[in-house]
């Protein structure tokens, strides 16, 4: 039988994109790293994760890696255009529920 309290995930290298890019998208505000790579693969790499929006939105612009502040700002703008689209769509589609006498709940 497994004692699943002393299981581990195993010890897995980790590249120094990925960790940063882990570390901006989910620690907290306080651990999150100061400086990164001016390597490219830093931003493909948050790019495919999906998590340039979220790491341009929580890192300051300084500590961003220089090479790819404006991909990781221009994601963020993206993003943002994107939920601003979908809210008018949704005022949009309740307003003539509304007038229809439609419940609609979101």
């Amino acid at each position: 039988m497994i004692d699943l309290t002393t299981l581990e995930p195993p010890k897995t290298p980790l590249s120094p994109s990925l960790l940063w890019v882990l570390q901006c998208a989910f620690s907290t505000p306080a651990a999150l790293p100061s400086g990164a790579d001016s390597d490219a693969s830093t931003w493909h790499l948050a790019e495919r994760l999906g998590l340039a929006e979220r790491i341009a939105s929580r890192v300051a612009n300084n500590d961003l890696p220089a090479a790819s502040r404006d991909r990781f700002h221009h994601a963020l703008v993206r993003s943002t255009a994107t939920a601003l689209m979908y809210e008018g769509v949704a005022r949009e589609l309740s307003t003539i529920a509304g007038k229809a006498r439609i419940p609609l709940s979101f």
